[in-house]
């Protein structure tokens, strides 16, 4: 049960990155879109749970949770409006790779040990944020030189006399 749910999880999130990117193509608003998944979330978790066993929640962990959506939310809405500025594979990278924040926050806060496994993991993701740094500052620079070659055509309208003010 164990490798199909790291399979279903690894499934979901690469469809969800492929609804995204299509929620960006087709110009769709990042607030709507990150509200309704958030919405159905909502709503498939509690079905799941009231159909099951139910659930009570301690009201400290209703906070947490709703502290922790409320962060989830503006995680989903950085995400959709990052794609209209980058990569998809960038963006999906980053979010995977922010799983470091928690763990190096569990050796900090809650001393937990470190061995020679989970420190090369941490160096690996450094690592691999640095690489996505150097590759988005090299597309930076291949963009500026193609727009040196080719730059953008005169937007302004020249007057019937043929100057505009700034040529006077």
């Amino acid at each position: 049960m164990g490798y199909f749910l790291v399979f279903w999880s690894l499934f979901s999130y690469g469809i969800l990155g492929i609804c995204h990117k299509l929620a960006e193509r087709k110009k769709c608003r990042p607030q709507p879109l990150a509200a309704m998944l958030m919405l159905s979330a909502f709503v498939g978790m509690n079905a799941f749970a009231l159909l099951g066993t139910g659930y009570a929640i301690p009201s400290r962990a209703l906070y947490t949770a709703l502290l922790c959506g409320a962060i989830a939310l503006c995680a989903l809405w950085a995400f959709q409006e990052g794609l209209k500025h980058g990569k998809i594979a960038t963006s999906w990278l980053i979010i995977n790779l922010s799983s470091a924040i928690p763990t190096i926050g569990s050796i900090l806060i809650y001393k937990e040990p470190i061995n020679l496994k989970k420190a090369g993991i941490l160096a690996l993701i450094v690592i691999a944020i640095v690489m996505v740094w150097r590759d988005r500052l090299e597309d930076l620079k291949r963009l500026e030189k193609r727009e040196e070659r080719f730059p953008e055509p005169s937007t302004r309208v020249k007057p019937p006399g043929g100057m505009t003010e700034g040529e006077a």
